[in-house]
């Protein structure tokens, strides 16, 4: 079993691997939404990475670990995921021609299971929940020799930078920058992101009530386990066990992580779809539905709120529009 460099990845980092990737990616262009910069009394921009290629920033990092891992030896690797990551891995790894098992947990989103499916992932499915599926990737890498690419590793955190580089060149003037969290990976490449291009600007984290292991983390100094409950936002559900890196920049460069209820994550859905005419997916909402709760965000200037993702299953958007 091979894991990962897991030093802090610097801007530098971020920078070449936007060079990197940026033939492979989809144009993401930051919109501003009517609806919630009334509600706010201020500019509110979405970043749509559901618009991203394969439905989430994933890709992002994926493609800039595979590319970098194809230039070393190309060897067989082997990730764990709810879904997105999982999706980004399979496709970067068609891409550079990387052999790839992906384990899922049982409760994965029949929307994401179904698109790995349709891209030809080999996929394990083990584990009552994340965490659970995590754990059974280990022990499969260990029994098989595989290397492990996790969705917090440097390479994989310096690509999910890029999202924040591509927000900022568009609307540079971001005061405060929302992202959601689970293992942090995304928070993190962006706060490197703002620190070092927008030092004055904030980051704040958004998690679902349900599963609140990075803000707990954070307050106590420490990375702590929770017990959480089902989500919709399937995407941001475990605790961040093995989330020491992307702890660490968080401790560092974000401001405060809040957290949002089953509810208003369903309302968030149900606004992306019947206001903005977008489909998003339970852990790519979160961030509206911190804007639809009247979460107080610092200063007075423009706000980027982070779309993660838009791989819906169709049962929780058919709960959403009902809500």
């Amino acid at each position: 079993m091979t894991v990962n460099d897991l030093s802090e990845p610097t801007i530098q980092d971020v920078l070449e691997a936007n060079l990197r990737i940026r033939n492979e990616l989809w144009p993401v262009v930051p919109r501003m939404s009517a609806a919630l910069s009334r509600i706010a009394g201020r500019d509110v921009w979405l970043i749509p990475e559901n618009l991203q290629r394969t439905g989430s920033f994933k890709f992002r990092g994926a493609l800039n670990r595979m590319l970098l891992h194809a230039q070393v030896d190309g060897s067989p690797v082997v990730t764990a995921s709810s879904g997105n990551h999982a999706i980004g891995m399979t496709v970067a790894a068609g891409l550079t021609g990387i052999e790839m098992v992906v384990v899922v947990p049982e409760s994965v989103s029949s929307a994401k299971l179904g698109v790995l499916e349709d891209l030809g992932a080999t996929c394990l499915r083990l584990g009552s929940g994340f965490d659970d599926a995590e754990d059974r990737m280990y022990q499969y890498a260990e029994e098989h020799g595989l290397m492990i690419v996790n969705a917090f590793d440097r390479d994989v955190i310096a690509g999910h930078g890029t999202c924040a580089l591509n927000a900022l060149k568009h609307v540079p003037d971001l005061e405060v920058l929302v992202a959601p969290v689970a293992s942090g990976g995304l928070i993190s490449g962006c706060a490197i992101v703002m620190n070092a291009v927008s030092p004055d600007a904030a980051v704040i984290g958004v998690q679902t009530s349900e599963w609140p292991a990075m803000k707990v983390s954070l307050e106590a100094g420490q990375i702590t386990s929770v017990s959480g409950g089902s989500t919709v936002a399937d995407g941001l559900e475990g605790n961040a066990t093995r989330s020491g890196l992307p702890f660490e920049i968080i401790q560092q460069h974000v401001e405060r992580i809040d957290l949002v209820d089953e509810a208003s994550i369903l309302r968030a859905m149900k606004f992306g779809i019947t206001t903005e005419r977008m489909i998003l997916e339970g852990a790519g909402s979160v961030t509206i539905a911190a804007i639809l709760d009247g979460i107080e965000m610092p200063g007075t200037g423009p706000i980027g709120v982070v779309i993660s993702g838009g791989n819906a299953a169709e049962k929780v958007v058919r709960q959403a529009l009902d809500a």
